[in-house]
């Protein structure tokens, strides 16, 4: 009987495991992958959407292609439950799935999206239809604004949000007002976590740009027209886009397994759950070490991880936490790379950037 593999949802990581089973097909799996959108997107073209003239479809993954390449069945919903005594997953149509591993990356939430108003008033990067929509939306903006000043606000402090900060101003300049810009951050500076020179390069250059950053700063809800920050001050915009953090999505949250205080699912090296070898978990769903697992390079460990505990092979391999350079897009044919204390901006930059995002695109259709 094949070994039932069930891959709950499309994140990154688990794209690597359908290429690999392109590459090397088994008859002895049978695998199905669990997700509420058909497509998925990368990440880091999403500003060049946004600035344009790039479209959406052209950074997104076909899913129904690649999991019939792959051999695998595509089942179009969502992850509600993960019971380890049955072995089954819950859907949220009220069907099971049962399953000998399974294996966790459904990409990611954004953190402080469940506060008051976010849902509603913001314009959100994440998750896949909603990251498609940002562009016609802010264009939307534009059109009720007709020429007058548009105030943009961009919450977060990341490498998403300069990004979405510079293209968003930039999309929105379009129609011919003044866009006054404002990139907020509940960190003490942006891109924590990368060498504090990273972050006051990037602070540099976006004051460079004019737009404004305001760290340490916590909003409480959002309401149409304003920001009401959590030190009580009200702020208007007529843009919000909400690119914080990532944030594990509810299935993750909710399966019981260890997690850390955000709700990350602790892994161990071979990206196995550390309560139950038979569960993987990778991408923004997963902690090892106390540190996040990184959703493109986990790709490659966890589909052989996958397929050698499936068809009883091995050695597995470990993942090893590995800290790259920083891509930021800063305008139309240029960006900008921080790699450790060293950072530069350069069109030959941006054309690295991009060639190294469609490679990636390309292997996968």
């Amino acid at each position: 009987m094949p070994t039932r593999l069930i891959l709950v949802g499309a994140g990154h990581a688990h794209l690597a495991v359908l290429r690999a089973l392109i590459r090397e097909p088994l008859d002895e799996l049978d695998v199905t992958i669990v997700t509420a959108d058909p497509r998925q997107f990368h990440p880091r073209l999403l500003p060049d959407v946004v600035r344009g003239p790039t479209s959406f479809d052209a950074i997104t993954v076909d899913l129904t292609a690649l999991a019939r390449r792959a051999g695998a069945r595509l089942k179009i919903a969502t992850a509600t439950t993960l019971d380890r005594d049955r072995r089954e997953i819950g859907l949220g149509d009220g069907s099971t799935l049962r399953y000998d591993v399974v294996s966790i990356a459904d990409g990611a939430g954004l953190v402080g999206a469940d506060r008051e108003g976010v849902r509603t008033w913001a314009l959100m990067v994440r998750p896949t239809a909603e990251a498609a929509a940002l562009g016609p939306a802010l264009d939307g903006v534009v059109r009720r604004r007709a020429g007058g000043q548009i105030r943009l606000v961009v919450v977060g402090g990341g490498a998403d949000a300069i990004e979405l900060a510079l293209a968003g101003r930039t999309r929105l300049a379009g129609g011919g007002g003044p866009v006054p810009t404002t990139i907020l951050t509940e960190d003490p500076a942006l891109l924590v976590g990368r060498p504090d020179a990273n972050g006051a390069a990037m602070a540099g250059l976006l004051a460079s740009r004019g737009i404004v950053i305001r760290t340490g700063v916590r909003v409480g809800s959002l309401e149409s027209g304003a920001l009401q920050l959590e030190d009580q001050e009200r702020m208007p915009a007529d843009a919000v886009i909400w690119a914080t953090g990532p944030a594990p999505l509810p299935f993750a949250q909710a399966s019981s397994l260890p997690a850390d205080r955000f709700g990350a699912i602790r892994v161990d090296a071979w990206l196995r759950s550390v309560d139950d070898p038979l569960v993987f978990a990778a991408g923004h769903t997963a902690t090892a070490d106390g540190r996040p697992v990184d959703p493109i390079r986990s790709g490659a460990v966890l589909a052989h991880n996958l397929l050698c505990v499936c068809t009883g092979t091995g050695p597995l391999r470990k993942y090893v936490h590995r800290r790259g350079p920083i891509f930021v897009a800063t305008e139309a044919g240029r960006a900008r790379m921080e790699w450790g204390p060293v950072g530069f901006e350069a069109g030959w930059i941006d054309r690295w950037r991009a060639r190294r995002a469609q490679a990636y695109l390309d292997r996968l259709k």
